[in-house]
């Protein structure tokens, strides 16, 4: 009798564990779910496999994953200055739709070009989290937008899309 509660706790045990190791490894490790390419618009990178992609919206690109939002949005800045569309994500917004305030900004390298990383939270229905990766390549400005209720969701995938980006 004890043997066998003794058997059932540890496949228990051995079950819930290994449930615990394959949620974490699925989403911190794309190795075991594939990850695809993308080739388009003077720009490459890889992703995640298991991003769906949704045609239904204004974005130049948008993906929906099992935890967040990703668009991806291209702008013809030719008539300004990058450095004066990033200042757009770190001004004021008191008067925008929607109130944010940005919690990190880090100047970053892609692909050789300068880039930044920002963090903002802003309130619509709770809290939310928009990681943007910005930079500037052939009077084009790209964005990259995550948006989640956790910034920590997206940082593995954030990061592989950013180290695997190609300008042409």
């Amino acid at each position: 009798m004890n043997n066998k509660i003794v058997t059932i706790i540890i496949l228990i045990i051995l079950v819930i564990g290994g449930a615990y190791f394959l949620f974490d490894t699925v989403s911190n490790n794309n190795s075991i779910l594939g990850v695809s390419h993308f080739n388009k618009d003077n720009i490459s990178f890889d992703y995640p496999s298991m991003w769906i992609k949704d045609n239904s919206t204004d974005y130049n690109l948008t993906f929906h994953s099992l935890f967040y939002t990703i668009n991806l949005d291209i702008y013809d800045i030719s008539d300004t200055s990058f450095e004066d569309q990033v200042d757009v994500f770190l001004h004021d917004n008191s008067d925008s739709e929607i109130n944010y305030t940005v919690i990190k900004i880090n100047e970053i390298m892609v692909d050789g070009q300068k880039a930044y990383d920002i963090s903002s939270q802003f309130d619509k229905d709770g809290k939310f989290y928009y990681r943007v990766l910005v930079f500037e390549s052939n009077n084009k400005m790209y964005i990259f937008g995550f948006l989640s209720d956790n910034l920590n969701t997206v940082n593995n995938d954030f990061n592989l899309v950013k180290n695997s980006i190609k300008l042409k």
